[in-house]
């Protein structure tokens, strides 16, 4: 269970990070739009990828606390939904390699 304990908070802290860098880039993308008008084609996934990792930043907290208080009946769904979304976001960054 202490791995397992790693592995949430560490997907917690950079689902948090890349969720907050994310938001500050869609932040500069949308300001300068009319700067760099061939930059305003990426403001779409930047803002959808920054949903996708605070979605899961939100999962993975779930489960931390689920971990900590000792919900068990809590804490396996959580970790289904969190593997699963992240299946998700692998997904559609490799709909961007072709």
């Amino acid at each position: 269970m202490a791995y397992l304990r790693i592995f949430n908070w560490a997907l917690f802290l950079f689902n948090t990070m890349m969720a907050v860098v994310l938001s500050v880039v869609a932040l500069m993308l949308w300001v300068y739009r009319e700067e760099a008008a061939e930059l305003g084609s990426h403001l779409a996934p930047v803002v959808v990828s920054t949903g996708l990792f605070a979605v899961m930043a939100l999962i993975a907290g779930g489960c931390v606390w689920a971990g900590r208080r000792r919900h068990w009946l809590f804490l396996w769904p959580l970790e289904g939904m969190l593997l699963m979304s992240m299946a998700l976001v692998v997904a559609y960054f490799r709909s961007f390699a072709n």
